[in-house]
């Protein structure tokens, strides 16, 4: 079951333990003690997201549209990368 996630100050974050293919390094974000979203380490980088920092409704909104798209610009690099890898090498005569 999802939870959508809510507005507060940051708890903590937690690392994931499984890094996926083509999403890049996750964390965990807690707010209020309590997992609110999980978001791509770049996009909390970017917004220097720290313990104690107060998120509101509109800074969440922010955050997640970034983290959109930072996973599709992931996932467009990774698809780039194997599709390249994969491609065969001519040789020439």
């Amino acid at each position: 079951m999802a939870t959508q996630p809510f507005p507060g100050t940051i708890s903590s974050f937690v690392a994931q333990a499984k890094k996926r293919r083509g999403m890049g390094t996750r964390v965990n974000v807690f707010i209020d003690e309590k997992f609110s979203f999980a978001m791509s380490i770049l996009v909390i980088e970017k917004f220097r997201l720290a313990r104690g920092m107060v998120v509101d409704a509109a800074l969440l909104s922010q955050l997640l549209r970034e983290d959109c798209d930072s996973q599709a610009y992931a996932k467009a690099i990774f698809f780039w990368a194997t599709a390249h890898a994969a491609k065969p090498k001519c040789a020439r005569a």
